[in-house]
């Protein structure tokens, strides 16, 4: 049986640590895009959040309107008057807390099911 010495443990410098490559090579970075790259990416992400949270505005603006307005046509984006009616009448009328309480309950239980 043959004692091993362990191996010391090294961490790699953080980027901008004054860490230079060895004469002659070259650090390796990601590919290099150009401005309009860089503004085409940046684009596409502005699109891909707006198509996210466009509905999801819509739909906490609708919860904010009177029963009558949320049917207008052309929609109207803005709620006037704002109102939190919407919300007192479901937790008022419908048993919500019920509802709520036996999705966690089973979805608990599904997960501790499941691992």
């Amino acid at each position: 049986m043959t004692e091993s010495t362990p191996l010391p443990l090294t961490a790699a410098a953080p980027e901008g640590a004054g860490v230079t490559p060895a004469p002659g090579r070259r650090r390796r970075r990601g590919p290099q895009r150009g401005t309009a790259g860089t503004l085409l990416g940046y684009l596409s992400m502005v699109l891909i959040a707006a198509v996210v949270l466009v509905p999801i505005a819509f739909i906490v603006l609708t919860s904010l309107k009177e029963r009558p307005d949320i049917y207008t046509q052309p929609v109207q984006w803005i709620p006037d008057p704002f109102t939190a009616q919407n919300y007192a009448t479901v937790l008022e009328d419908v048993p919500f807390v019920q509802y709520f309480w036996n999705s966690l309950l089973i979805t608990g239980v599904l997960t501790v099911v499941q691992v």
